[in-house]
């Protein structure tokens, strides 16, 4: 969904007289009725439209924010971002030769020395090592990047980190780079 997109629904919502449905708006827009739900969706996020509970769509009433086509497609961009991150996370446990337990406890922000002794990589041997207790940025903190903003620190992965940034989603940095270059503030608790 791009911004001419969103900007095509709030303009076809601008142009009638009274409230329209979602079959109205698709016959307006030409769009489908995914395209139509995650615009609609993104405008009354940022307050452009109002969806009563039939779900008519309706202006919000009152002067209207001219970047308010930009902020609606940037929200969905991040959304976008946010869901590929949690993607490339459900892969890399797929994908993983360590413990699974451990994956999983660190995904949903908890902290977890391997091995479990019950999933098949730590039965297999191929788990053999906590990971240490005096790291720099400890697991379930939360810290500050200048890119990517807050977020929570998640997972260790040998030399590599996963946060799950606010507006981001789960990015993985190479340890090394983040403490060489300072890429990575403690926040206070």
């Amino acid at each position: 969904m791009d911004a001419d997109q969103v900007g095509q629904v709030l303009r076809a919502v601008e142009d009638q007289d009274g409230p329209l449905d979602l079959a109205e708006l698709q016959d307006e827009t030409g769009l489908t009725r995914t395209r139509i739900l995650t615009a609609v969706s993104r405008l009354e996020e940022v307050g452009a439209l109002e969806v009563a509970p039939d779900g008519e769509v309706t202006v919000t009433p009152g002067p209207q924010d001219p970047e308010v086509v930009a902020q609606a497609a940037l929200a969905q961009e991040h959304r976008r971002s946010f869901e590929r991150s949690r993607l490339e996370m459900m892969r890399g446990y797929a994908e993983t030769g360590a413990c699974r337990r451990e994956y999983l406890l660190n995904y949903f922000g908890e902290a977890y020395a391997a091995p479990c002794g019950a999933c098949e990589n730590c039965l297999s041997g191929r788990v053999r090592e906590a990971v240490p207790e005096n790291l720099p940025f400890p697991m379930g903190s939360r810290v500050a990047h200048a890119t990517f903003g807050e977020g929570l620190v998640v997972r260790y992965e040998g030399e590599k980190i996963t946060v799950l940034f606010d507006g981001q989603g789960y990015q993985t940095l190479a340890l090394g780079v983040v403490l060489d270059g300072g890429l990575l503030e403690p926040l206070g608790a």
